[in-house]
This record gives C-alpha cells, structure tokens and sequence, in this order.
C-alpha cells in the first residue's frame, strides 16, 4: 500500500506525457529556477503515512525535477473534481525550454485502488488536452479503450512489494521543512526500464504525499515546491 501512493504518482506522470505545447515567445527571458523559492514553512512529522490521504476538489502539488543537477521541468497536479465515481485530474507542466503542456484525464477506479492495492481497477474515462490557441481536445470512446489497454501494462508493472516503514528523518524542500518523514526504497519497473529511487513521504502533502523522490543513480531529484487546497483549474 505504501509503495503504491509513489507508484501512483508515476503512472499520472506516464499518462498526462500526451499533451500540446505552448511555447514562451524567445523574447521573453525565462528561467526555470525561479520556481524553486523557499517557502520559509515549516510541518510537523505527523503519523506514519501508509498511503495517499483522502481526495478532494482543490488539493494540489508542484514539483520540479531536476536532472544532473539541473532544472528540467516543474508540474502541478490538481484534483479537479468528482464524477461520477471518479476524478477529474489535470496536469500543467513547463519544461526547462519554456514549453507548455496541459491535459485532463477522469480516472475511474482510483478509490477500490488504493484500498485493494491493485492498480489495475483503475481505468482511464476520457483524455482532453489542450493546443497552442488554446483549443481543447478530447479523446474518448474506442480511442481511450486502446490507451488503456497500454495503461494496464503500466499498472501491472508498478505494483511492488509493500516494504516496512523506515524513518526518513526531516527533509527541507522549496516547499518547506517537513520535521518527519517516512522513506521508501523500491525498484520499479516502467516502459522496459528500472527504476530503483527513494522517496520521502508526509501525511501533510495532499494528492501523492509525496515531499521529495531521488533515483539511486543520483540524475534525477523531484522536489515539492509547493502544494495545497485551493488550486483552480487551468482549463
């Protein structure tokens, strides 16, 4: 259950990777930086987290990546909405070259998921995503059956070993000073490739709780950089 909650957080990744680009006109100087600002907050260790706290309307988290040592992207992931039995989720990412990506997806399943530990009950209902004249697409119907039958592999592959609590100790992000954190260690298969990386976890984080993620190879590092309640839709 617990390795689910950064599992999950992977496959929204994976999914949200079919969008449009916007790009940033070149003479606008642009600095991918300039989202890794220290809050300045500070989040007590909480209880132990074994998984992803209850969803609702609003709650949302920002993270950066970097890789070898430099900012690569920054990605908000918002929980729009419940439909239905399922929820709405949107993705707005900027790259490190000023591109735009937005999507939204509405994930069935999610809830039976996260209870059973087995992500193959989710299913993804429809796709929309949005172009450079701010034009929304959405797939449905036959074409979301083929893209879910890709997505089952994904599920299938990410599902690892539930392994014991291990105390991460208090990790500092742009986010701010989470005083406790639980660590867990996996190794997860994705697309033909492993992925062996550590993540620290707070029951405070809303969406994944997720505070801070490493690869072992030391590339790659997803760091919160800010997260909350109120989120609004992009769309």
């Amino acid at each position: 259950m617990e390795k689910m909650s950064r599992n999950l957080f992977f496959i929204l990744c994976v999914l949200c990777m079919c969008v449009a680009s916007v790009t940033i006109s070149a003479k606008e100087k642009f600095s991918l930086e300039t989202y890794w600002k220290d809050s300045g907050k500070s989040f007590p260790a909480g209880k132990n987290f074994s998984k992803p706290g209850k969803w609702s309307a609003g709650q949302y988290v920002v993270v950066g990546t970097t890789v070898k040592k430099k900012p690569d992207s920054v990605t908000r992931t918002l929980i729009v909405a419940k439909e239905g039995d399922g929820w709405i989720i949107e993705s707005n990412s900027i790259d490190k070259k000023g591109k735009k990506t937005a999507s939204q997806m509405l994930i069935k399943g999610y809830d039976a998921a996260i209870e059973s530990a087995d992500l193959t009950k989710i299913k993804v209902e429809w796709m929309k995503m949005k172009n450079e004249d701010g034009e929304i697409q959405t797939i449905e119907g036959d074409q979301m059956a083929i893209f879910n039958m890709f997505a089952k592999k994904v599920y299938e592959n990410l599902i690892v070993n539930i392994s014991s609590f291990t105390d991460g100790g208090a990790v500092t992000v742009p986010a701010g000073n989470f005083a406790g954190t639980n660590l867990y260690t996996s190794k997860t298969k994705i697309l033909g490739m492993t992925i062996e990386s550590d993540g620290w976890y707070n029951t405070a984080v809303p969406v994944n709780g997720m505070v801070k993620s490493a690869t072992k190879d030391g590339k790659t590092l997803i760091e919160l950089l800010e997260f909350g309640t109120d989120g609004k839709s992009e769309f």
